[in-house]
C-alpha cells in the first residue's frame, strides 16, 4: 500500500468514528497537531480524539486534492459534522502526515470553519 492508500484508509477510520481502522497506519508514538495545539502523543491518545466525544454524528470529509512527496502526504479538502455543542459545523482543512518506518509518525492539522 503506498502513502496516499494509507492515507485513505486513516481518513476512512475517522470517518467511521473507528480507531481501529485507524491505528495500524499510526506509530507508536504518533504526534498529532490541530491548528498547532498539540492533541496527541501516542496511539491511546490518538484513538481518543478519533472518536471524538464533542462529535454527535460521523463526519463527511471530501478531499479535493492530495499530495505524496518523499515522506510527506499534503490533503487539501472539506469536513462536515454534527458537533453536541454547536450543531453542524463546516470546515476546510489542510492536513500534513509525514511518515517513517512505513507509519504515520506526525499528523498536523489546520482546520478553518467556514463562513455561514
Amino acid at each position: 500500500m503506498n502513502k496516499k492508500e494509507i492515507v485513505n484508509k486513516i481518513l476512512e477510520g475517522f470517518c467511521e468514528r473507528n480507531p481501529d481502522k485507524v491505528l495500524p497506519y499510526v506509530s507508536d508514538d504518533i504526534s498529532w497537531d490541530i491548528n498547532n495545539h498539540h492533541v496527541a502523543v501516542n496511539k491511546e491518545e490518538c484513538a481518543k480524539q478519533v472518536v471524538d466525544p464533542d462529535s454527535a454524528g460521523k463526519p463527511v470529509i471530501k478531499i479535493n486534492n492530495m499530495i505524496e512527496e518523499n515522506d510527506l502526504v499534503a490533503v487539501q479538502g472539506e469536513c462536515e459534522c454534527e458537533m453536541k455543542e454547536v450543531g453542524l459545523i463546516q470546515v476546510n482543512f489542510f492536513d500534513l502526515y509525514r511518515f517513517e518506518n512505513g507509519k504515520v509518525k506526525e499528523m498536523r492539522a489546520y482546520v478553518i470553519e467556514k463562513k455561514k
